[in-house]
């Protein structure tokens, strides 16, 4: 049985390679030959497949023969969700306004109406013009996906269940002819044999390129993430209704949303100090509702809604000696809305009249899948910095801007793309912080610092007039490969003393500056073009004898 399978399929083979101008006349008559039936259902080779069949489906929307519970749906009504007449999109989700005039229909003195909507649609609000709604209910529906994205992933789908038939039969043919010799009519031995030298290596050679084409669209099947075929009818019940009603509803859509990525490019000045730094602000977008919002108006909202409670106050504990180490909650609180002083792009406008701040896409629509919109495109001028915060193993210094940014201007908190004069430096989260943004271009090549650390001081403990101490000191040098003059600020991490017995003390030259808000030590200094800057930093800590605390450099 499994020999005449394998014979049936190398004439079906043999005859699609014959359309195909793969095989010769003569090898088709001796497909024909081998195959002592004709074949009844072998696969045809991608490409070559006659168009399929319409799905013919029943009253209530499912393809004919499903076994589906689901209430019939109005006649002539095509099972389609309606197009969202706007749509407002937030981080978790999105929430879709729509209308639609629906025909009613009244049996046994009942009137009703009904729509369709996703299937995730949750949080449904109706109201009714033309007619008073008494109830409504929902009940499950098939509802195949639309759009350009479920069409690619079924296109894919498609190709691929035809090249895996197809290379299910090669592996078939070329098992058969490479296990048993064939007996066909008309061809002796030699004959047979020089057919198989030339016909065998072209059927491994179409085996491995039908392979490649197959993992090719697996990679494509992977990328279109698979859609909701179901959908939700909701049917009305009616009074004092007409021929038709207008029906206005909102839901939400969890499988929707949007985060903000920022795109910085720096460009120095001939100083050096400053720099014109472009600023792309953009929406990724997220839309797997199981269809594409042709004409939507778009709204991308700033303020989180999954947030609704505000959090509990923190308790507030007054210690002599709180305990060392206790977490430290910080909040950290973006600029917030208001009128905008910054130009928007004409793709985008922002509108902060209402409690969250929201911007509108000037085209409208919103197709399947993950798409990117451009909210704002600006040039910031900043103050380049340069930071070091070095240690015996690590003598970089960070090249980061500064922006003051006008009161009330909109700027979510996200992740972030750095280039530095087109060129990536790499990734950051950025945020705006009491009206500034601090932006983070990477390293300084040409800008180094080296530390020495004084072997004498590195932390020994000693006791003096009955306190225990313990010291340290170091040596930095600030290195300028630059033509230019530049300004470094040196940054060292200040003690952080919770116990009013325990005392420090600096010795630095030059003297230190205190960033409380930071709790660091820094110094700004000017490094002469291709010179150098020095700076030596000591300490010293004391405490009673009978304190048992270790005090240990980072």
């Amino acid at each position: 049985m499994m020999q005449l399978l394998k014979d049936k399929a190398l004439g079906s083979l043999m005859a699609a390679l014959l359309t195909c101008g793969m095989a010769t006349p003569v090898a088709a008559q001796e497909a024909d030959a081998v195959a002592q039936e004709p074949a009844q259902a072998a696969p045809e080779p991608a490409g070559q497949a006659a168009d399929a069949a319409p799905v013919v489906r029943s009253a209530h929307g499912t393809p004919a023969g499903l076994p589906l519970a689901i209430l019939p749906l109005q006649e002539g009504v095509p099972l389609r969700a309606a197009d969202p007449e706007s749509v407002i999109l937030w981080p978790g989700g999105a929430r879709v306004t729509a209308h639609e005039e629906l025909p009613t229909r009244t049996e046994q003195n009942v009137t009703e109406a009904f729509f369709v909507v996703p299937g995730g649609a949750r949080d449904l609000e109706i109201s009714v013009e033309g007619g008073r709604l008494v109830r409504w209910s929902s009940t499950p529906c098939f509802l195949p996906a639309q759009g350009g994205l479920a069409h690619e992933r079924q296109e894919a789908v498609d190709n691929l269940r035809a090249l895996r038939g197809e290379r299910a039969m090669l592996r078939a043919v070329l098992e058969t002819w490479t296990t048993r010799p064939l007996q066909l009519p008309g061809l002796d031995p030699e004959q047979l044999a020089s057919r198989l030298e030339n016909r065998v290596p072209a059927l491994m050679s179409r085996l491995d390129q039908v392979n490649d084409i197959i993992q090719a669209l697996e990679q494509v099947e992977k990328s279109r993430p698979p859609l909701s075929d179901k959908g939700q009818k909701v049917l009305l019940e009616l009074q004092d209704a007409g021929a038709s009603v207008v029906v206005r509803y909102r839901y939400t859509l969890p499988d929707c949303g949007w985060q903000p990525r920022y795109i910085f490019d720096a460009i120095p000045d001939e100083t050096g100090v400053g720099a014109k730094v472009r600023v792309r602000l953009e929406a990724s977008v997220r839309q797997f509702s199981g269809m594409d919002w042709r004409k939507s108006r778009l709204f991308l909202a700033l303020r989180p809604h999954d947030v609704v409670a505000p959090p509990e106050l923190p308790q507030w504990i007054v210690d002599e000696a709180p305990a060392v180490g206790a977490p430290r909650k910080m909040y950290f609180r973006a600029s917030a809305a208001g009128p905008d002083g910054a130009a928007a792009p004409q793709n985008a406008v922002l509108r902060a009249d209402r409690q969250d701040a929201r911007w509108e896409v000037a085209v409208p629509g919103l197709p399947q899948g993950e798409s990117v919109v451009t909210l704002r495109d600006e040039v910031w001028t900043a103050a380049l910095e340069r930071v070091a915060r070095p240690d015996e193993d690590d003598g970089r210094v960070w090249l980061t801007a500064v922006a003051e940014l006008p009161a009330g201007s909109v700027w979510p908190a996200g992740e972030a793309a750095f280039q530095l004069e087109g060129i990536p430096a790499g990734e950051h989260t950025f945020a705006v912080k009491d009206g500034r943004a601090r932006l983070f271009f990477g390293v300084d090549p040409r800008v180094t610092v080296s530390v020495l650390a004084d072997g004498r001081r590195r932390g020994e403990a000693g006791i003096v007039n009955r306190r225990r101490q313990w010291s340290w000191a170091w040596e930095y040098t600030v290195n300028n490969g630059r033509p230019t003059p530049v300004q470094v600020r040196l940054e060292s991490p200040c003690p952080h003393i919770v116990d009013r017995n325990v005392n420090v003390t600096y010795d630095d030259t030059p003297k230190a500056g205190i960033d409380e808000k930071n709790n660091c030590l820094f110094w700004l200094l000017d490094v002469p073009a291709e010179g150098k800057a020095d700076v030596r930093h000591g300490l010293t800590i004391t405490a009673p004898v009978d304190k048992k605390i270790n005090p240990v450099a980072p």
